[in-house]
């Protein structure tokens, strides 16, 4: 049984334009008739275009069943959105795992590396130290 332009249409749910289209594009393959009506094979049809759940069924039934759908639809929105949270949450939660890590002490108890302390007592940074003790060396004054 092949289909005309118009039911191919309402098998598919798409408007005839779109079908004839299809038909001049070379996506669908069709012939025309001896009244010049173009007759396409369901096979080919539903190839390109898929098919409507419900091919006989009334406008009520078709909005109960798109109502049905919108609903489940819905559902599985809210479940991705509720699944979202909770990787977001997870996320948070090793992010601050990890910096607790990254601050873990050290052998001596502490966090942060200890400066440096000379030998009259005082504290003094990195690259301080390394000037004082050569300025200490070659007996220049300390600044």
């Amino acid at each position: 049984m092949a289909f005309t332009l118009g039911t191919a249409s309402q098998a598919t749910g798409c408007a005839k334009s779109t079908i004839l289209r299809a038909i001049k594009a070379g996506r669908i393959s069709a012939v025309r008739d001896d009244l010049g009506q173009w007759q396409i094979q369901p096979v080919e049809l539903f190839r390109v275009f898929p098919a409507l759940a419900l091919l006989g069924a009334t406008p009520q039934e078709r909005d109960a069943t798109t109502d049905m759908l919108v609903a489940e639809l819905r559902q599985v929105i809210s479940d991705l959105r509720r699944g979202q949270e909770d990787l977001r949450q997870e996320r948070d939660h090793w992010r601050a795992t990890q910096k607790l890590r990254t601050r873990t002490p050290r052998r001596n108890g502490c966090c942060y590396p200890r400066p440096q302390r000379l030998q009259n007592g005082t504290q003094r940074r990195r690259g301080e130290a390394h000037r004082y003790l050569k300025r200490a060396a070659t007996g220049s004054p300390a600044a």
